[in-house]
This record gives structure tokens, C-alpha cells and sequence, in this order.
């Protein structure tokens, strides 16, 4: 979710796993039917030191819906970050695989890219603000980078399992490899709500340290923290949904 890493991100101290036998996943483990349609807020935070300073909202939406007649995931992804503006990521999945179909990114750096089963074409827009065009031979099936928290909450995390995917990167039109360990299990408070039992997963986003939160019994992201180093971290927590 959030970035592209969609920003997803939140902030501790994180615990080596015990020494045990491990799991490696690839996308091949991921079905995008084990997740329920539906919508999720999160508060953004940026943390300096000791302070958490209030940087805006997210919110992430699933519907389920059809492409060339087959079933498939929309998702919408809304950050407000107040004076970074508002950015829209828009991307279609298939049901189950995951693989990504269509992507774009509205801000400052907008991009639209579509997902065929051996190449990724579209258009992107530089950061100085010119027009490229994409055009990439890919041997499928693809993923965007933008959707890695979708694919290990799809995925059987258990502890000491590990992922690793290669998936595409628009704002940079590059291909990245990213990897995730579980490392524990742990009872995460969710502001309004009880707390819940949630898998710890580290992850190295292509260079940049992300750990994430997801509920064990929904697979819904309840914390999430990026690493940026020496400047601090961005952490988001989930907003409890309305009754």
C-alpha cells in the first residue's frame, strides 16, 4: 500500500528469528483469493527521534471485478499527505495468481503502465517532468512493485517463512527484486479496537527496510514502517473501520 512503495510503514525494534527451518515463497504461493474485498484507513506519521509528527491519511480499497471475463482484484490506494498533495494509485490484479494486469499512479510523477504476458508498456513522467515512454520485454508473469504488501498478505506466512519476488518498477521503469522474512508473532494495538495477533515481516524493498504488520486472522495490514535513514521513518497505523 503506500512506496510505490504504496506507502505502507511503523516503527520497532526488531527481534532475530530463532534459528529453525525456513520457507522460501515465491509469487507461485501467492492467491489473490485469500483476500476479501473491502476498504482499510491508515494515519501516516513521520517519526523524528523520539516524536511522531501527524503527516496525513491513506486509504486503500478492494473490489472485486472482471477483466476480459475473468475474475480479478481493483485496487485503489488514496494518500493525503497535506503539502506532498493527494497521489490516486490505481492498479488490476488477477484472481488468484495476482499477477498485475494495469497499473497508474497520479502526483507529481504520474505514470500508466499495462501488463501483457511477455512485455510492460506505457508512459511515465521523469522528475523533470518529461514524458517517457515504456517499453519493456518481460517474461510473465508480472508483478508491480506497488502491489508487495498485497502479495504476502495473499501469501502463507507462518514463522520463519520467506518470499522473494522480482516485480517492476514504473516511476523508475526498472525491475527490482524484493524479499520478506516472517520474523515473529505479536500482539499489535490498533487505536479504537482490541489488539490483535499479528505476523512481523521484514522486508528489503529493493534496499529499503520496510516492516510490516498483518493480522493473522483477516491478512489486513495493521502497521506498516519505511526506513529512511538518517532522516527517520514513515510509520502508518490502521484506523479501526466504522461499525
Amino acid at each position: 500500500m503506500i512506496r510505490p512503495i504504496p506507502i505502507a510503514l511503523a516503527c520497532c525494534a526488531l527481534l532475530a528469528a530463532g534459528a529453525r527451518a525456513q520457507t522460501t515463497g515465491t509469487h507461485a504461493d501467492v492467491r489473490f483469493d485469500r483476500l476479501s474485498p473491502g476498504a482499510d484507513s491508515m494515519y501516516v506519521y513521520v517519526v523524528l527521534r523520539d516524536r511522531q509528527v501527524y503527516a496525513g491519511t491513506v486509504h486503500d480499497e478492494l473490489r472485486s471485478v472482471a477483466q476480459n471475463g475473468s475474475p480479478a482484484l481493483l485496487r485503489v490506494y488514496r494518500s493525503n499527505m497535506g503539502i506532498l498533495g493527494v497521489r490516486v494509485d490505481t492498479m488490476i490484479s488477477a484472481v488468484p495468481s495476482g499477477a498485475t494486469l494495469y497499473a497508474s499512479s497520479t502526483g507529481t510523477q504520474p505514470w500508466r503502465v499495462r501488463y501483457a504476458a511477455d512485455s510492460i508498456t506505457g508512459t511515465r513522467t521523469d522528475a523533470q517532468g518529461v514524458s517517457r515512454r515504456i517499453a519493456r520485454a518481460f517474461r510473465g508473469p508480472a508483478y508491480d512493485g506497488t502491489m508487495f504488501d498485497m502479495m504476502l498478505r495473499a501469501a502463507p506466512l507462518a514463522q520463519g517463512y520467506q518470499f522473494r519476488v522480482n516485480a517492476y518498477h514504473a516511476m523508475a521503469d526498472s525491475a527490482m527484486t524484493v524479499t520478506a522474512t516472517v520474523a515473529g508473532s505479536e500482539l499489535v494495538e490498533v487505536e479504537g479496537s482490541r489488539p490483535v495477533d499479528a505476523w512481523r515481516v521484514n522486508v528489503d524493498f529493493a534496499g529499503t527496510e520496510v516492516t510490516m504488520w498483518i493480522d493473522q486472522n483477516t491478512r489486513a495490514l495493521v502497521r506498516q514502517l519505511i526506513q529512511s535513514p538518517p532522516y527517520g521513518a514513515m510509520l502508518m497505523t490502521r484506523v479501526p473501520p466504522r461499525p
